[in-house]
């Protein structure tokens, strides 16, 4: 006797069962704490900007340092905006600047480097936007203004740039 089931769901119910794993696949598991939202106080006023993350628009981020965020964001019209932030990130101390590292993402979008990050610039490619914020590393603490938006907002592409606790917290979420 076979363990399948001997019989055949009918086409609307095949149909859904598709169409609901499909959506399993863009499933992200975020963490919505207003309570770490509302204690992270940014040390400086931060003038962000933002572009749709496409090869086309390397052309409009800066040759600066700064602060950046990949957000997925929906452009649907007549609704409110809404958006999650994906992944933050710096670049201060190397000579790369907030352009160079743009192209990088753009080239490991095409290929498996980091599991969570190349997923989340292949996947959900349509609707990031990249933001940036130009600060110069010698004025503003970029390393600990990384990992303090990291650990209030918790984007789930990112992986150690936490604060101690708050890595505890993100590696022990492994067994929810």
């Amino acid at each position: 006797m076979s363990d399948v089931h001997d019989f055949e769901p009918e086409p609307d119910l095949k149909e859904f069962i598709q169409e609901r794993d499909e959506a399993l696949g863009f499933r992200v598991a975020f963490i919505l704490d207003d309570t770490r939202w509302k204690s992270f106080k940014p040390p400086n006023k931060l003038s962000w900007r933002k572009y749709k993350f496409t090869e086309n628009n390397k052309k409009n981020i800066p040759e600066s340092k700064g602060i950046y965020a990949f957000v997925f964001q929906s452009n649907i019209t007549n609704l409110p905006t809404h958006g999650y932030i994906m992944y933050i990130g710096i670049v201060t101390k190397s000579e790369r600047t907030l352009n160079q590292r743009y192209g990088e993402y753009l080239r490991e979008q095409k290929k498996l480097k980091r599991p969570k990050v190349s997923t989340m610039l292949a996947k959900f490619a349509g609707g990031l936007q990249f933001f940036f914020a130009v600060a110069d590393p010698q004025e503003v603490d970029l390393e600990q203004l990384e990992i303090d938006i990291a650990s209030a907002v918790i984007p789930p592409a990112v992986t150690k740039d936490f604060t101690p606790r708050v890595r505890q917290i993100v590696n022990a979420l492994a067994f929810v």
